[in-house]
């Protein structure tokens, strides 16, 4: 188990750094590999796994790749739901409205079946299934332009997953910070947004993904004003290249 954890910090470790790092994906199908289903079965924290692969690709914006990727067995409850997470914001990346639709209904059906205390331990499944809908749900609404309901969700979202007990990585596959940072910057309020993003930034320095998302929204009018009355630099981000929407999402 001690030696998957460390895989497992691999993975949460190039979740941050980008398309860049593809140690991210063959960690995460390292993980999945060395945690065969009858394992699972009796230890129902490790449902927290077999969506590292889909939750990968979805986070770089592969989408094409992540529809593909295979469904937990009904029996893992949290990763099915997990799962149907992964396909409603790649089915929003790709502009299919119904297709994302469709997974936040069954989101939201199979988060309702995890149990309250699914993993035995200290964690909260139904907590983190409420952070999945909501972020879900948001993203949604980024992608439709509805702009409003967008910011209202990820707020939402985000305080659903402060909500969650700290653990080592995080129970959460990344920080939905990003998302209101971007939906933030979608709706034009820049300033609120680089707050979002410094935030992230205080409890994990040195991100490269959200320095970007701050990175814009201080070169915007609004915060450009503020940033001359004595803002913090920003840490170097992903630079020439990138394949980022605005902010840190995809």
């Amino acid at each position: 188990m001690y030696f998957n954890h460390n895989i497992q910090f691999i993975w949460f470790a190039a979740m941050q750094e980008g398309p860049q790092a593809p140690s991210a994906l063959a960690a995460a199908r390292k993980m999945v590999g060395n945690l065969p289903p009858e394992l699972i079965a009796q230890m129902s924290m490790l449902e927290m796994a077999p969506p590292y692969p889909i939750m990968t690709l979805v986070r770089f914006g592969r989408w094409d790749e992540a529809l593909k990727e295979p469904g937990p067995p009904a029996a893992e409850r949290y990763a099915r739901a997990v799962w149907h997470y992964a396909r409603g914001m790649a089915s929003a990346g790709q502009g299919d409205r119904a297709g994302a639709a469709t997974a936040l209904d069954s989101l939201r059906a199979g988060a309702a079946l995890v149990a309250p205390r699914h993993d035995g331990q200290h964690q909260s499944g139904a907590a983190a299934g409420a952070v999945a809908v909501s972020a879900l749900a948001g993203e949604i609404a980024a992608r439709g332009q509805h702009t409003d309901e967008a910011v209202r969700r990820s707020r939402s979202a985000v305080a659903e997953e402060d909500s969650l007990h700290y653990d080592e990585p995080p129970t959460w596959y990344w920080p939905v910070r990003h998302a209101l940072g971007s939906a933030l910057l979608g709706a034009g309020r820049a300033r609120e947004a680089e707050t979002v993003y410094r935030e992230d930034l205080r409890r994990h320095p040195e991100k490269r993904l959200v320095a970007d998302g701050a990175r814009e929204g201080a070169a915007r009018p609004e915060s450009r004003r503020r940033r001359r009355r004595g803002r913090s630099a920003l840490p170097e981000g992903l630079g020439p290249g990138r394949r980022q929407a605005p902010g840190s999402t995809y």
